[in-house]
């Protein structure tokens, strides 16, 4: 009966372990994650930043096309 008892606890204890490193493997793997995340974050606000600023150039250059096509028109006429 001892030597059952003995063998249960030492499969208990072997579970446990086996737990534990499994336990310790998922937390690299999210902390791992985690860090991909924060800098997926980080290049699309740089992205979106970016879109903005292009954006708003676009936006200067039509409105210098449409001022020169004025001053064309005006001495054309």
């Amino acid at each position: 009966m001892r030597d059952l008892q003995l063998a249960m606890a030492e499969l208990h204890d072997q579970f446990r372990d086996e737990e534990t490193v499994e336990l310790r493997e998922l937390q690299r793997e999210l902390e791992a994650t985690a860090k991909a995340c924060r800098i997926a974050q980080f290049k699309l606000r740089k992205a979106d930043r970016r879109c903005d600023q292009l954006e708003a150039e676009r936006a200067q250059a039509e409105e210098r096309l449409r001022c020169l096509e004025n001053c064309l028109q005006g001495s054309v006429l």
